[in-house]
């Protein structure tokens, strides 16, 4: 029995990839022995972060870098950052700030995840509409339309990057909010792979963007990167470590904080609550160092030989296959079932893979197309077996 059937918990095999909800990615040996070691020491965070900070910002040509406790977190310091900068009484104000500070963020870019930026006492002001989305125009939001929703109170905009990453579209974007001197934030958590983003996307410009550490990359779940301009990113930091400290005793982050720069150590701020241990920023330095372009590439190969082999094995199901994959991305197989002759929808046959034996937890993005997905990135050794054995005892006519 393994550690989660002592428990009492089942593991399932997980066809949605590197979700949250399902603990991420599965960690390479390597990075989960380089935190094991890590548990062995103690170390001064405040020195880890600040190499932290030098191997990152190699990685992302950025002028200074954190590792989070997720993008999540990664949004909310970064939020603050900007909110307050080294302001030592903002930083120990937010969110219970004298002013409302205001997030531009396109209409179409709205998510759940920027609840992230509320926890600041920002608020989030929706920008223009996007009749391209809605299908029922053409245009998409334009730069005009954030001037419409700036007011004294707005900091910065607030720029989510889905399933694509066009450069010029965020560059556009961070022209004219510099222009209105207003900071970019960009929530890149899930921009990765190809590798290369980490440079390209904050090579536009952008002050601070955020990453996932749990997914693409492969480090452990509760990892993130905020990276940047290195004032808001020495915010950042003053808003999430431990400063039940001395002034005098006090050794800041080297090539980050500048400890002539402060009048003292600020109280706990709003990030006390997101601490990341010394064992995720160590497992997150490893993973990177094994997130190479070489490395993307084998998956991609590896994962189409498994999504070929699913598809060859169900073809005489009555379900159409289609394989998505983008240049440099990570491939997922859409299964797309036969309203006409399946006795069942796409809703009811992930519930049953999700309640049968073994469980199986397929994508559910498109079940309302009548869709289940297989993203092959969690998929252990056989578990491609298991998936075309319960499609098919499941769709067989």
């Amino acid at each position: 029995m393994n550690v989660y059937e002592n428990l009492g918990i089942t593991p399932v095999i997980n066809a949605s990839g590197p979700v949250t909800r399902l603990g991420g990615a599965l960690m390479k040996d390597d990075v989960f022995k380089a935190m094991k070691e890590a548990s062995g020491y103690s170390v001064s965070l405040e020195e880890l972060q600040g190499v932290a900070s030098q191997k990152i910002s190699e990685l992302t040509d950025t002028e200074a870098a954190i590792v989070t406790c997720g993008a999540s977190s990664a949004l909310t310091l970064g939020a603050a950052a900007i909110i307050a900068e080294l302001n030592l009484s903002r930083i120990s104000k937010i969110p219970a700030l004298s002013f409302t500070p205001e997030f531009l963020v396109a209409h179409h870019q709205r998510n759940s995840y920027d609840r992230a930026i509320s926890l600041t006492g920002g608020k989030i002001i929706n920008v223009g509409l996007d009749d391209i989305t809605s299908g029922a125009g053409v245009r998409g939001v334009e730069l005009w339309e954030y001037d419409l929703e700036r007011t004294e109170h707005s900091v910065a905009v607030l720029y989510t990057i889905g399933d694509k990453f066009v450069e010029s579209d965020l560059k556009f974007v961070v022209d004219w909010a510099h222009q209105a001197n207003l900071k970019v934030i960009v929530d890149a958590a899930a921009s990765l792979p190809p590798v290369e983003n980490l440079k390209l996307i904050p090579g536009t410009g952008a002050d601070l963007v955020c990453f996932s550490g749990g997914k693409a990359i492969g480090g452990p779940q509760s990892s993130g990167i905020l990276c940047g301009q290195k004032k808001l990113v020495a915010s950042a930091l003053l808003q999430l470590l431990d400063w039940d400290e001395h002034m005098e005793l006090w050794n800041p982050a080297e090539g980050i904080l500048d400890k002539n720069s402060l009048a003292g150590l600020p109280r706990h701020g709003i990030g006390r609550g997101m601490k990341v241990g010394k064992e995720e920023i160590i497992g997150l330095l490893k993973a990177l160092e094994l997130f190479t372009p070489e490395e993307v590439e084998a998956n991609i190969s590896r994962y189409l030989i498994i999504l070929n082999h699913i598809i060859e094995n169900i073809k005489r199901l009555k379900v159409h296959c289609e394989l998505n994959q983008e240049l440099g991305k990570y491939p997922v197989l859409n299964i797309q079932l036969d309203t006409e002759s399946s006795q069942q929808n796409a809703f009811q046959l992930c519930q049953r893979l999700r309640n049968g034996h073994p469980r199986i937890f397929p994508g559910h993005g498109r079940l309302n197309e009548n869709i289940i997905q297989i993203n092959p990135a969690c998929l252990k050794e056989g578990d491609e077996s298991t998936i075309i054995q319960r499609l098919n005892e499941e769709l067989k006519m």
